[in-house]
């Protein structure tokens, strides 16, 4: 698997956010085979069109990963954030991904 591309994601997280992805693909596509992924982190001030927002008030970082799958190409939505005072990062990955950033 190839993972290319600008994002803000670590390793784990990387990892993890894949993971959800797979089964994501598996229950809709019926394919469970991650080929590649193209990164991209979205700009500080995007915001997707609707919610629900698990993440709350949360400053959150958003990023489009569009996922090989099986041959097909398919976009993710990619939210982390932070929960203090516990430590590390929470995330979401959202299918599909939204048609036109909130204004």
């Amino acid at each position: 698997m190839r993972f290319t591309g600008n994002t803000r994601a670590d390793i784990t997280l990387i990892k993890d956010a894949l993971r959800n992805v797979q089964l994501l693909a598996q229950a809709k596509f019926a394919c469970e085979s991650i080929e590649a992924v193209e990164a991209e982190a979205l700009p500080e001030d995007y915001k997707p069109p609707s919610g629900p927002y698990p993440e709350g008030e949360a400053k959150t970082q958003y990023e489009s990963w569009i996922v090989t799958l099986c041959g097909r190409k398919d976009q993710f939505l990619i939210a982390t954030w932070h929960t203090p005072p516990n430590p590390g990062v929470m995330f979401r990955v959202g299918f599909p991904f939204p048609s036109a950033p909130k204004q």
